[in-house]
């Protein structure tokens, strides 16, 4: 099975060389960052600065280009433009292959695309179209409009997903993200009736550990609820864009039961996951968390991972406090001071 790292997530781009150094035996490393403006919203004009990321040699690269839907007012000219540009990131630029994403294209009506069967069959004739230039030795990655069970709405025959089964070549890996876009369970069960629909290879697209939904939270504990078959062709992790962290969270594809280094551990529950229920035990320890272990995060500073955490215990802290409060007006006082006006508004409905 094929393991790796998606840059993919919003408002944070990885430096070219920010996993030089990386020790965790990865497979694919998919450059697709949704601030990069030549991959989506500037898709057609060629990054001439564009080089593949400095990474150990044995990591395939996958460049990720995302035509946004205008593509489909002029498929002919787009398909000549896209070609000169997925030539360029593989004779110029250096990457190993490629990948097709369609996700998100509109970011304000997610899953708008789950009963347009002809639109499944459109992005299916340009991930062919791509895969008839493509050296055959070239793994090619599509991520449709939908790609997880809840983006479908129940539509699987007749909609969307049936226009790409009817069309897609049968070597192309589509990727998925579960039953939902962060999924609690992906399994064997879970995926049962997606591998059943399509004959291509699956892969996973796990956004677990992905926060850009969540800005304030970090989510540091081990990758649960994943049991993979040999079915499955490939494992990956989108990250949160911070180096250190997602270095150490891609660990988890091999070692599942690391530990958490420097965070306190009465803390640990906040951090564990997004799917975590903190217990009344566990909320007692978080609530009384000692000055010993206040003292230690802020006067700890010699690592570089423990800096990029720090904005996220010193949120749990303010929570922590926030928690504390005995009146109203002392908790209309702490927001005021950190948290933007429509939260509080959004507090005080009944």
């Amino acid at each position: 099975m094929y393991k790796g790292y998606i840059e993919g997530f919003y408002a944070r781009r990885l430096a070219k060389d920010a996993f030089k150094n990386l020790k965790a035996p990865i497979t694919h490393y998919f450059y697709s960052p949704k601030e990069d403006m030549f991959l989506r919203y500037y898709w057609k004009k060629i990054d001439k600065s564009l080089k593949k990321r400095d990474l150990p040699k044995k990591i395939k690269q996958v460049y990720c280009i995302s035509p946004t839907s205008e593509f489909l007012l002029d498929i002919k000219n787009n398909l000549k433009i896209l070609r000169k540009k997925i030539v360029h990131a593989i004779e110029k630029a250096g990457f190993d292959e490629i990948g097709i994403f369609f996700d998100d294209i509109d970011v304000t009506n997610f899953g708008r695309e789950a009963k347009d069967k002809e639109l499944g069959k459109l992005h299916a004739e340009i991930l062919n179209e791509v895969s008839e230039f493509l050296p055959k030795n070239k793994n090619i990655w599509f991520c449709p409009s939908i790609y997880n069970t809840s983006l479908s709405k129940g539509v699987l025959d007749g909609g969307y997903l049936e226009g790409v089964k009817e069309m897609l070549f049968k070597d192309i890996i589509i990727l998925w993200t579960g039953d939902q876009v962060i999924s609690e369970t992906i399994n064997s069960s879970s995926l049962k009736k997606i591998k059943s629909f399509f004959l291509n290879p699956i892969a996973i697209w796990d956004n677990f550990y992905a926060n850009d939904y969540c800005p304030n939270r970090l989510f540091l504990g081990p990758l649960k609820k994943r049991n993979l078959d040999k079915s499955i062709v490939g494992h990956f992790i989108n990250g949160t864009g911070h180096k250190e962290t997602d270095k150490f969270l891609l660990n988890y594809l091999f070692k599942k039961n690391q530990k958490i280094p420097f965070l306190p551990k009465e803390l640990i529950p906040i951090f564990s996951n997004p799917f975590k229920k903190i217990s009344i035990s566990e909320e007692r320890k978080i609530l009384n968390i000692s000055d010993k272990s206040v003292r230690y995060i802020f006067e700890r500073t010699e690592s570089d991972l423990l800096l990029e955490w720090k904005p996220y215990i010193f949120s749990a802290l303010n929570d922590i406090e926030l928690s504390r409060l005995k009146t109203k007006k002392e908790v209309e006082g702490f927001l005021e001071r950190r948290y933007s006006p429509l939260f509080k508004k959004g507090l005080n409905k009944n």
